[in-house]
């Protein structure tokens, strides 16, 4: 099920644009499931908010029609969703892909703004990844830097799963260009 994926390794029909003939994506990574927490707890909040107000002190003597607070209710609730809407879009397509033949760093903000960052695997110098606390350690995920030649200098990767097994594959197609040259 990889509309929930934050690892897939060889996701065989995902394509992006400007993917080259015989480039395959050999990792698509999202952001690890754990990261989005605070933001599960935010929207659980926003949900049980209208539950927990003291409505009789918040609207003193005012008498406000059914109706009215039905259509504030309801107003509540969409903005909910939309929050809801927005929070999985962001984290479902801010991706990391690792290709054959390059890295590529997708960032979506909201629904009118992205940035695409790549470089290819003959431009990367160095790979690092790093876990620290409990969490991270727990969990199995941290985050991945990339060194470059290229116009960006540096891809960051922040709290992504299984760093190491990242890191390795990147390393790999390093080595492996290298050795082709």
């Amino acid at each position: 099920m990889q509309a929930f994926a934050a690892f897939v390794k060889n996701p065989g029909s995902t394509r992006f644009d400007n993917q080259e003939a015989g480039e395959r994506i050999l990792f698509l990574v999202r952001r690890h499931w754990f990261t989005q927490l605070p933001r599960v707890f935010l929207i659980l909040f926003l949900i049980l908010l209208p539950l927990l107000l003291p409505w009789p002190q918040i609207l003193g003597s005012l008498v406000v029609p059914i109706r009215y607070k039905a259509l504030f209710i309801l107003l509540w609730y969409l903005l909910v969703v939309a929050v809801i809407f927005e929070s999985y879009l962001n984290w479902y397509f801010n991706v990391f892909l690792i290709t054959t033949d390059r890295v590529l760093d997708l960032d979506f903000w909201g629904l009118l703004y992205k940035n695409i960052s790549e470089a290819g695997i003959d431009h990367l110098e160095d790979v690092t990844s790093s876990q620290g606390g409990i969490f991270q350690s727990i969990f199995d995920y941290g985050d991945i830097f990339v060194q470059t030649a290229a116009e960006k200098r540096e891809f960051e990767f922040i709290g992504v799963p299984r760093p190491a097994v990242i890191r390795g594959a990147i390393a790999t197609l390093m080595g492996q260009h290298q050795d082709d040259h």
